[in-house]
Formats: C-alpha cells, structure tokens, sequence
C-alpha cells in the first residue's frame, strides 16, 4: 500500500503464537516443545525428573533476572567518588614505551596535567 494515501491510519492485529507447551504421555514422560522462530516444531520427551530440575532452574534464572533488573531502593553517590582513576601517560598505558614517557599525564577528572601514576615511575619517586 502507498504509505501517503494511508497516512494516520494503523492497523493492529494481536496474534497468539506457540512457544512453549508441556504435556505427557502412556509412559508418564513429559514431552516438551519448543516452536522456534520459523515456527518449526521440536519435542524433546523428558524423564518427570528432569521436568522438574528443568522447572527449578526456569525458577531459580526467572528470579535471578528479576533481582538483576530491580532498581535499587537505596544508593550512595559518594561511594562513586571513591573510585578514583589513576592519570597515566599514554606512554605508559598504551604502548608500553616507559622510556618515551616524561613523567607526566592529563588528569581527565581534574582537567589538569599531574604526575604518570604508572609503577615505571616508583623506582624515581623513591630516589
């Protein structure tokens, strides 16, 4: 359809599909299929405890994701400032050419030229 002659109309449709189903069999095995994203279908019979070890982690990874994605109720924004980044010369950090560096490395969170924080440099500071 041209989009010009349609413009402001949008037609929605809810659609069901497949994904998951359980159920079981003479045997009492439980059989699982799973409709892939083709809509292809693939059943795996399974033993009543490995259905229910599958249940378990299905649980257990539900509510790990679940705690992962909660907000925190509470946060502590100097905890952040505890954090410092060291300021090392790209001498140093980059190519590992100690000798080309001079000592000195841009502060990002000061804005401002300070010392190379690098352990090349301990053996001078100490001197």
């Amino acid at each position: 359809m041209n989009t010009e002659t349609m413009a402001g109309l949008v037609i929605e449709q809810d659609v069901t599909e497949n994904v998951v189903a359980v159920d079981w069999n003479d045997d009492r095995d439980v059989i699982l299929t799973i409709w892939d994203e083709h809509r292809d279908e693939h059943a795996r019979t399974l033993t009543r405890d490995q259905a229910r070890e599958l249940g378990s982690a299905l649980i257990a990874v539900a509510d790990t994701a679940e705690s992962a994605s909660a907000r925190p109720t509470h946060t502590n924004p100097a905890a952040f400032d505890l954090i410092r980044v060291p300021s090392i010369s790209p001498d140093c950090r980059d190519g590992g050419k100690h000798r080309a560096c001079d000592g000195t490395a841009w502060d990002h969170e000061r804005d401002e030229l300070t010392t190379c924080s690098c352990s090349c440099h301990d053996q001078e500071r100490a001197e």
